[in-house]
C-alpha cells in the first residue's frame, strides 16, 4: 500500500506548474544535481539505440522523460496512477516535441503488454513510500526484459535529509519509509538479477526536503532559504575538495540491477 495515497499525489501535482526538463548543459551551481545524475546515467546508457524502450514508473510531471529521449535516443514511456500527474507529463512531452506514451495505471496491476517489455525501468522516489520494499522491487522488475536495467533512486531519509524533513513537515516525513543502503540491497534477491550498484549518491542537497504546498510563514521561508544556501555552498566546496557521498549528508540512494539473460 502506498503510504501517501493517490489523493496526496493528485494534490501535489495540482499545486505544481509544469517542470522544466532536466538539462545537464545548463550552467550554474543550481544545476549541479542534474549534471551529477547525467554523469551517473551516461555509462548505463552507453550504446543505447532508438529501438530500446525506457519506462519511468511514478512519472507524474516528469522532468526526466524528455531528457532520456533527447540525451540517449531511447523511446520513452511513463506510468503513474495520478491522473493529474499523467496529464502534466503528457503536456511536458507535447511542449518539448517529444513522442512518448503515458499510462495512467496502478503499477501493481499493469496491462499485460507492459510486462517484460522495457530495456530500462527507472523510478525517482517511489519505493520508499511502501512498507514491503521487496514486494515493490519485485513488482518493478516485472516490467524489465532480460538483459535490461532497473534503476531506483530514493531520498536518504536516514541521514540529514530525513532529520530535516521530519522537523519541517512531519506529515510528509510520515509517508516515507526511511530506508538505508543495506535495506535496499537486501530487498534485491540475487536470482535472476545482478545488483550492479547500490550506494549513497552526491554529498549534499537540502533542496530534497519538502516543505509542503501553500504559502510558508516567514520563519519557514527563512529555513528554506538557509537550506538552499547551504546546498549551493556545499556544491561549491565539493568542486574544490574531494568530498565523497556518505550515510549522513548524502541526499539520495541509488540502486542499479540487471535482469540476467
Amino acid at each position: 500500500m502506498d503510504q501517501a495515497g493517490k489523493g496526496y499525489w493528485n494534490t501535489l501535482h495540482d499545486h505544481k506548474s509544469l517542470q522544466a526538463v532536466a538539462n545537464p548543459n545548463k550552467p550554474g551551481l543550481r544545476n549541479h544535481q542534474v549534471r551529477m545524475l547525467d554523469q551517473f546515467f551516461r555509462p548505463l546508457f552507453e550504446g543505447a539505440t532508438p529501438d530500446q524502450q525506457l519506462l519511468e514508473i511514478g512519472c507524474g510531471n516528469s522532468a526526466w522523460l524528455p531528457y532520456f529521449h533527447q540525451r540517449f535516443g531511447v523511446a520513452i514511456c511513463g506510468l503513474d496512477y495520478s491522473e493529474s500527474g499523467c496529464e502534466q507529463s503528457r503536456e511536458i512531452l507535447k511542449r518539448e516535441g517529444v513522442t512518448g506514451e503515458i499510462f495512467c495505471q496502478d503499477m501493481f496491476n499493469p496491462p499485460p503488454e507492459l510486462l517484460g517489455r522495457f530495456d530500462y525501468v527507472i523510478t525517482f522516489g517511489v519505493i520508499e513510500h511502501f512498507t514491503d520494499t521487496p514486494h515493490v522491487i519485485e513488482s518493478l522488475r516485472r516490467y524489465v526484459k532480460p538483459g535490461g536495467l532497473l534503476i531506483s533512486i530514493i531520498p536518504n531519509m536516514q541521514g540529514l535529509t530525513g532529520l530535516l524533513q521530519k522537523w519541517v513537515n512531519p506529515e510528509i516525513y510520515a509517508v516515507h519509509i526511511p530506508l538505508g543502503v543495506e535495506q535496499v540491497k537486501q530487498a534485491h534477491p540475487p536470482e535472476p538479477w545482478q545488483l550492479l550498484w547500490c550506494d549513497h549518491f552526491m554529498v549534499i542537497h537540502l533542496g530534497v526536503v519538502n516543505f509542503g504546498a501553500g504559502v510558508l510563514s516567514w520563519p519557514w521561508r527563512l529555513v528554506k532559504r538557509l537550506c538552499q544556501a547551504t546546498t549551493v555552498l556545499g556544491w561549491g566546496v565539493e568542486k574544490i575538495l574531494p568530498l565523497t557521498s556518505n550515510r549522513w549528508s548524502s541526499p539520495h540512494i541509488i540502486a542499479v540491477a540487471r535482469r540476467k539473460q
